[in-house]
């Protein structure tokens, strides 16, 4: 007696995570005899996509074809985007045309709406920062829409700091890995916050610190050698702002002299989250006052 159906090379897996908005969804039946197309019936999350002649509405990008194992491919598309965060459903009825049976499910599920990540910043001078993401972003409009990069003041009295402007260098296949943020004059040796909203990885997922609504880091006030290099320059050429390609190729060499070995200043220096007041510290409540 033959074998009933056997359901294949399921893609997603069966519990993958962080599956993207926009992924397919594919699989094979093969069989000793032969699957009977009329006889298949697939469902997503419930809904019947697939009637055992045709994909029904929301489906019409799917297809399937005949395989070498007496069954059938199937690659299913739907013309919109699944939601972050769902759990997705996959479940396939057969029969062949001996009249034995399968019925089999699986399930994965689609990356999350956030993502927790952490910014690194390189200060590679006085009013331009590189942030580097913890994973590629996509160059939507948001990469470089200013609003979407907030710098607080954390050291009592400084300057406040904004941002001028956001710069990308040529990202590869619609993705960024950093930008160069400029901004208004620092207060030296004062502490500050850049926070990134808004940026989302290729899965779709926003990015952000788990506390902040985006990703966040800490840099400090501070002159570096990209500065002393412009100095030189300042008086004949413009080296301000984002549209200075001088200050590109600046930045560009004092980052080169950073990896063969140079003074180490354009390294992200750690940077402790500012501490808490001290009252409720050890002292609180101990012999001393009775407690």
């Amino acid at each position: 007696m033959a074998n009933p159906p056997v359901l294949l090379n399921q893609s997603p897996v069966l519990d993958a995570t962080e599956v993207g908005i926009d992924t397919n969804i594919s699989f094979s039946l093969t069989d000793d005899v032969q699957v009977v197309l009329s006889t298949v019936r697939v469902y997503v999350s419930a809904f019947l996509v697939f009637d055992g002649t045709s994909f029904q509405t929301g489906w019409g990008g799917s297809s399937y074809a005949g395989n070498g194992g007496n069954g059938w491919d199937f690659t299913l598309r739907h013309t919109a985007y699944f939601e972050l965060g769902n759990t997705v459903s996959v479940r396939v009825v057969a029969q062949d045309n001996l009249g034995n049976s399968v019925d089999e499910s699986w399930a994965f599920h689609i990356a999350p709406l956030y993502k927790k990540a952490v910014l690194q910043i390189k200060a590679v001078a006085h009013d331009v920062l590189r942030a580097y993401f913890p994973e590629p972003v996509v160059t939507s409009q948001a990469l470089t829409l200013v609003d979407n990069y907030l710098i607080t003041t954390l050291t009592s009295g400084a300057t406040d700091v904004t941002v001028t402007g956001v710069r990308t260098l040529d990202p590869e296949a619609g993705l960024a890995s950093f930008v160069d943020v400029y901004i208004s004059p620092v207060a030296l040796d004062a502490l500050y916050r850049l926070e990134v909203r808004n940026q989302r990885n290729v899965r779709g997922s926003i990015l952000y610190n788990g506390e902040l609504l985006g990703m966040a880091a800490h840099f400090l006030g501070r002159s570096t050698k990209a500065d002393a290099m412009r100095g030189t320059f300042a008086r004949l050429y413009s080296t301000r702002g984002v549209e200075s390609t001088l200050l590109q190729i600046i930045v560009a060499l004092a980052l080169e002299d950073e990896r063969l070995g140079g003074q180490g200043d354009l390294s992200p220096i750690p940077i402790p989250v500012p501490p808490p007041t001290t009252f409720g510290t050890s002292t609180y409540g101990t012999d001393t006052y009775g407690g």
